[in-house]
């Protein structure tokens, strides 16, 4: 057997990739961190944040650091923050395709995000991404109030 180490790369968005979009984060007030995001914050925080942002586990290192893929772009709509990912196909094909609960990693001197992570229980509770058709920037509202249904929340009626 040959010793040789060969090394392969961790760059995830030149393989196949799936897109997924929704909420990651929202505008409030959070005692526990001792802040108050506004609507002018988000709207800052999306000029601010720059892509790719990473995505990793739970907001710590792990097997999967790098691997995950990244989002690709922040947006703001009215107080909420928006993102697209560049989900691996491998990910996909290993936990299905099923809504993404997320949390972010907020900079709130620079007022910016520094990574998002997939976790099991997001601080805010409809932080979710789902599949989207490449191109699309529609979000299928339909989904989302059937995830916010599940998680225990009131359906969103403003869409």
């Amino acid at each position: 057997m040959n010793n040789e180490v060969v090394k392969f790369s961790s760059d995830t968005l030149t393989g196949t990739a799936r897109k997924r979009s929704g909420v990651i984060f929202r505008a409030g007030n959070y005692p526990d961190k001792q802040c108050r995001i506004t609507e002018a914050d988000i709207k800052a925080i999306a000029i601010n944040t720059v892509a790719p942002v990473p995505v990793d586990v739970e907001h710590g290192a792990s097997a999967f650091s790098g691997k995950l893929g990244h989002f690709t772009r922040i947006w703001a709509q009215g107080a909420a923050l928006f993102g697209e990912w560049h989900e691996p196909q491998a990910l996909t094909d290993l936990i299905g395709d099923v809504p993404r609960k997320v949390s972010v990693a907020l900079n709130l001197t620079l007022k910016r995000i520094d990574a998002v992570s997939l976790v099991l229980t997001p601080r805010v509770a409809d932080a979710i991404v789902f599949s989207a058709e490449s191109g699309s920037e529609d979000i299928d509202w339909a989904e989302v109030n059937r995830a916010r249904k599940e998680a225990g929340l009131p359906p969103r009626t403003d869409k």
